[in-house]
């Protein structure tokens, strides 16, 4: 059995970050990774990866609650809730990255500064 280990961060526009180790998943299964934010009202939420000594690349952004699928990736958003999920499909490790996720358009690429990565193995 071959684990696949994600790594999840989160960057806020208050730049509070909430950590997760790993999220760890048995390759070819559905990774899901949690994304809980501070603000009461947001405009959109995004989800990016990067690899190791990689840039960071937008998968998806999602404005209304309920579900977004573009390409493999599909982003859930529970506004009430102040929480996104990002569902990461048939998982092999080519899928070992970091994922960060993003309110409104406040990631900048210097966001690795301010938060520590997860990372998916």
């Amino acid at each position: 059995i071959l684990l696949v280990l994600i790594n999840v961060t989160f960057l806020y526009a208050d730049v509070t970050c909430q950590h997760y180790e790993s999220v760890n998943v048995v390759e070819g299964n559905t990774a899901s990774l949690p994304c809980m934010y501070t603000e009461s009202a947001i405009n959109a939420l995004k989800w990016y990866r990067q690899y190791p000594e990689g840039k960071p690349e937008e998968l998806i952004t999602i404005f209304t609650d309920g579900n977004r699928t573009e390409g493999i990736f599909t982003a859930e958003l529970q506004k009430k809730d102040k929480k996104s999920f990002l569902y990461v499909p048939n998982t092999s490790v080519t899928d070992s990255a970091s994922y960060v996720c993003a309110t409104d358009a406040l990631c900048e690429t210097s966001y690795g500064s301010q938060c520590k990565n997860t990372v998916l193995v």
